[in-house]
């Protein structure tokens, strides 16, 4: 967003600014500081938002538990449309860029969302969030608060709190795929390390495995340790996988499939290799979509059928595209980031 055009809206929901309004952070300090003086003409919204802010943080001073992303976003969605319910009863309609008056905006939110204390999670939680995001043809290792460490592999992000209390579960939440070593704790501290994904969720205590989660599909490969998995969102499916050393698990159609499998072949992306068995190429062409953001064209829908089993280095796609032209007979051709696949024309 282009900040000149910031609202009330967007300030009290912008973890930096509810990191300046509370002290926090000398770099917030430094950015709005600078920014209240390039933009003078935005002191009302900044007053508003910062008072706003200071009267959200200060209804609350007890324990609250920490949100997790999706009741931070629930929380922001939430003010958006009680804000919006309650301009629709007003008698006297506004411009539809017009400020809401402070007052106003406090009985909107303050008043309807502080008794459920989703608001006074969110500025805890999203001044304390660490996102780490990788993006096509890039890998990055994490170190965890309590030194777990976490590789995430091309095009993923990972989520987590800045600080973890020892009684409270280890908890990240992941799009795209990684792999976890995870740390043991001592006894006491509460053991369990949690991974949420849209689709699965994963419980560990101490262990490393492989998941990846695309296309509203997942997949775990246990190397070490014990794992349980459940669905993540669906209530009628709680149906509960432990895996052991060996077991690959990947949900279809509402269904936990365990399977006994090479794991090494699984997270050989760590190493830089890239390893395909008996996969399709559609399945390839995911992958080369999910990683590096290529668009795979089939000129007949008849090849996206072809198995393919070989690898190859993950920053050498040209001898990828050579080994599939040699062993299937193809012609590829790739244009920026689109790939062309088709029979070959010798």
């Amino acid at each position: 967003m282009d900040d000149q055009n910031y609202t009330v809206e967007d300030l009290v929901t912008d973890p930096s600014f509810v990191r300046w309004v509370k002290g926090s952070d000398p770099q917030a300090q430094v950015f709005w500081e600078n920014w209240k003086k390039q933009h003078p003409e935005k002191s009302t919204e900044l007053q508003e938002a910062r008072q706003l802010v200071v009267a959200l943080y200060s209804f609350n001073k007890s324990n609250v538990a920490e949100a997790n992303p999706q009741e931070i976003n629930n929380s922001k969605n939430y003010i958006q449309r009680k804000i919006l319910d309650q301009s629709a009863k007003s008698a006297k309609p506004r411009p539809a860029r017009q400020l809401i008056p402070l007052t106003y905006l406090r009985a909107a939110v303050v008043t309807l969302l502080i008794a459920s204390g989703l608001i006074f999670w969110w500025i805890n939680s999203a001044s304390n969030q660490l996102i780490y995001q990788t993006g096509y043809g890039e890998t990055k290792s994490i170190t965890l608060p309590d030194q777990s460490v976490v590789t995430l592999n091309a095009n993923s992000s990972l989520r987590t709190v800045e600080i973890w209390q020892d009684d409270q579960p280890r908890e990240v939440w992941l799009t795209g795929e990684a792999y976890f070593e995870v740390n043991h704790l001592a006894e006491s501290h509460d053991k369990r390390f949690i991974v949420h994904t849209e689709v699965i969720d994963v419980q560990v205590l101490g262990t490393k495995f492989n998941l990846r989660q695309r296309r509203n599909q997942a997949e775990v490969v246990l190397a070490e340790g014990l794992v349980s998995v459940n669905h993540s969102e669906d209530k009628n499916y709680q149906e509960t996988q432990t895996l052991r050393p060996g077991d690959r698990l990947r949900s279809q159609d509402k269904q936990l499939i365990i399977s006994q499998v090479d794991t090494e072949k699984y997270s050989s992306w760590r190493n830089n290799r890239l390893y395909f068995e008996e996969q399709t190429l559609t399945e390839i062409a995911e992958r080369l979509q999910d990683n590096y953001g290529l668009e795979v064209t089939f000129e007949e829908s008849a090849l996206a059928e072809l198995e393919f089993t070989g690898s190859c280095p993950t920053d050498n796609l040209p001898l990828l595209y050579e080994a599939l032209s040699v062993s299937l007979d193809l012609d590829i051709q790739q244009r920026d980031n689109s790939l062309l696949i088709r029979k070959s024309q010798k």
